[in-house]
């Protein structure tokens, strides 16, 4: 059965978030080329209470679909770029 999966990663230092950054333009491929991911979105996330158009640096997240709940868990504990 397929799944859905968000997962939210979490960076700390001002390095850890530019190089998060960077990585919405450039992980793109490298998470289209995951085993078994269908739909993918890159998303960052707001600030404060509701929506905002500041960004919160810290907050980044993968929303995907599966072919499986088995295929997620192994991409999301195996794929180079989710480890990074």
């Amino acid at each position: 059965m397929q799944s859905v999966t968000l997962s939210l990663f979490r960076f700390g230092t001002m390095g850890d978030r530019l190089w998060a950054f960077a990585q919405m333009g450039l992980a793109r491929f490298a998470v289209a080329r995951i085993p078994g991911i269908g739909f993918h979105k890159l998303c960052g996330s707001g600030s404060g209470e509701g929506f905002t158009p500041i960004p919160n640096t810290a907050v980044y997240g993968l929303l995907a679909t599966w072919e499986s709940l088995e295929v997620a868990r192994v991409a999301l504990e195996t794929a180079p770029i989710i480890q990074r």
